[in-house]
């Protein structure tokens, strides 16, 4: 039967073309579980289809775990493509690849924190090593060498010099005041309320608190021979710089040389902080919530770091 139309008084009936009648370029089809609309004009009548049990929506039994799997596995694929480009790259197309060093601190920062931390500290050491092999110019991280000139430190650190700090190395200490200022524009406007502080006159003005701590150091070392135990000059000397700076400072010395053991804590929650400053630069993603865990949290991480957080003074303005 052809496709036509009829016509009656409330509106045309439109016919539908039988299955033998259509054409291959115009296949239809219909989806089990649907109502089928008629082809009726007027008042839209629908019908069940042929399986009401059954619906296009639903998605067949594993296919699910099998679409996550493909995912998945994409994902694998694009992080391996960006790994083997990001080693080449760095290896032989970086502006540094034509300086002398090893392959892994050519393609990543990994090398400077197995040294730092799981080495316990011994990266200084191993840069002897390094420079005695490949000469005064390392390359220690895909962006950043080493110099074995002394000369070369004031060129770089000397006063109007072009060179910036290094966003990963301070931006892991999570903090924004001059010491981190990257930029020496920035670093510049943060100094200048302090630069009173820091005067010639103003050292000499502190010389008179900074022999003092010396000679108190002085007679700890002494009455220590004189009973024949052993002084721990770094804990010692440390104890020298905290007082020194916490009295000029804050005006609230905090006595670390009348300690007996010259607060041994806080030189252990300096290591820890450093080891933690390492990670961070190796895994930034580590800052956000290390600097949310609650205080309660941080307090038993270790006896250093509780003593830690007692020196931490929180202002508001």
């Amino acid at each position: 039967m052809a496709a036509g139309a009829f016509f009656r008084e409330d509106g045309p009936i439109h016919l539908r073309v039988p299955r033998s009648s259509r054409l291959p370029s115009q296949p239809r089809t219909h989806c089990p579980g649907r109502t089928r609309r008629s082809w009726i004009s007027g008042p839209q009548h629908t019908t069940p289809s042929h399986d009401p049990t059954e619906s296009c929506n639903r998605i067949a039994p594993g296919t699910v775990s099998e679409m996550t799997l493909a995912w998945v596995l994409y994902a694998i694929q694009a992080l391996g493509v960006y790994a083997v480009s990001a080693v080449i790259y760095r290896r032989f197309f970086h502006p540094l690849a034509g300086i002398p060093g090893p392959f892994i601190p050519s393609v990543t920062r990994f090398y400077i924190w197995y040294w730092n931390v799981l080495k316990d500290g011994q990266f200084y050491r191993r840069l002897d090593e390094l420079h005695a092999r490949y000469g005064p110019v390392v390359r220690i991280a895909p962006n950043e060498v080493h110099l074995a000139d002394p000369d070369n430190y004031d060129k770089i650190y000397n006063i109007g010099g072009r060179f910036y700090k290094d966003p990963t190395f301070y931006g892991a200490l999570n903090v924004s005041v001059a010491f981190t200022a990257i930029s020496n524009e920035e670093h510049r406007r943060r100094r200048a309320p302090l630069n009173n502080f820091f005067s010639r006159r103003a050292v000499f003005d502190l010389e008179d608190i900074v022999q003092e701590k010396a000679a108190k150091l002085c007679r700890r070392v002494r009455d220590a021979l004189d009973a024949g135990k052993q002084a721990d000059l770094r804990s010692g000397l440390r104890a020298v710089s905290i007082d020194v700076l916490t009295e000029y400072a804050f005006a609230d010395c905090w006595n670390h040389l009348d300690a007996p053991d010259f607060n041994e804590w806080f030189s252990e929650a300096v290591r820890d902080t450093g080891v933690m400053w390492w990670t961070f630069q190796q895994f930034p993603v580590l800052i956000k919530p290390m600097s949310l865990m609650p205080e309660s949290i941080a307090r038993k991480m270790g006896p250093a770091m509780d003593g830690w957080m007692d020196c931490i003074v929180v202002s508001f303005v």
